[in-house]
């Protein structure tokens, strides 16, 4: 009798919390397009007002190794390839130096030269060493025009240094970071950088081979840890002197704060 009971309990404790109609959830919250650009540029500077407080943002000097791109090739501008560089160099955030010659010593972690050779492959890369060519006269068999070649040099560069930092495909579309052939399959993919998908495996490399990337803080930050650079405006210089009088101040002669009841 006592089990039918418990049967029967459980059975309407089923059915009461089956057969409960949920609440209907709280109607969505629709902002417009206009509302959200609003909210997006207020957001926007306040941040740049605490930057601007803050003494803007300081580059730190990376004190490691360099990727060195040595280009011997002329059928691509140089300013060109320095504009690509200086690209490279931004958007990764490692320092990265350019020559028109080979140079022997250890300075450089990664080497990617540039050469003009149609007899070999367009890009080979050598993970162990740390090295990688990239051939423009592959690029050239069907004499393209100049913006053409600019744009394919651009994707090639970017999937050279990309395969020799580790980052051989990603699965982020469009990227050049896929599997081409041909001319075509280059000219095909619009995008002349890749997507970030590829950078985080980028970066754990070149950490791993001694290239410290650059790190950008504030100036007040930059002052408490002691690399800041010579202050360039008032807000900085008083920035400067306030943690340099924090500093001199020490732990040993600390703010002292009088306790609640101290006016009593």
């Amino acid at each position: 009798m006592k089990t039918e009971k418990i049967t029967i309990a459980i059975a309407l404790l089923c059915t009461v919390v089956v057969g409960g109609v949920p609440p209907d959830p709280p109607p969505r919250r629709v902002v417009d397009a206009a509302t959200r650009a609003a909210m997006s540029e207020r957001r926007n500077s306040l941040r740049a007002q605490r930057l601007a407080a803050d003494g803007g943002l300081v580059v730190q000097p990376s004190t490691g190794k360099v990727f060195r791109v040595v280009n011997l090739q002329k059928r691509v501008s140089v300013s060109a390839v320095r504009t690509l560089v200086d690209d490279f160099q931004r958007i990764l955030r490692i320092p990265v130096e350019m020559v028109s010659a080979a140079v022997a010593d250890e300075h450089a972690a990664v080497v990617m030269t540039i050469k003009d050779d149609e007899a070999t492959p367009t890009i080979l890369v050598a993970p162990e060493d740390m090295w990688v060519t990239l051939n423009i006269g592959r690029l050239c068999k069907d004499n393209p025009s100049v913006e053409i070649l600019n744009a394919r040099f651009s994707k090639e560069f970017w999937r050279g240094a990309c395969m020799v930092l580790g980052a051989y495909v990603s699965m982020g579309q469009p990227c050049v970071m896929q599997p081409m052939t041909s001319l075509q399959d280059i000219d095909a993919y619009k995008p002349l950088t890749p997507t970030p998908e590829p950078f985080s495996k980028m970066l754990a490399v070149a950490r791993k081979i001694g290239i410290q990337p650059f790190r950008r803080t504030s100036y007040r930050k930059a002052c408490a840890e002691g690399w800041a650079p010579a202050p360039t405006n008032d807000v900085q210089r008083a920035i400067f002197e306030q943690v340099k009088a924090d500093k001199e101040r020490g732990p040993t002669n600390p703010i002292t704060i009088p306790p609640p009841n101290a006016a009593k």
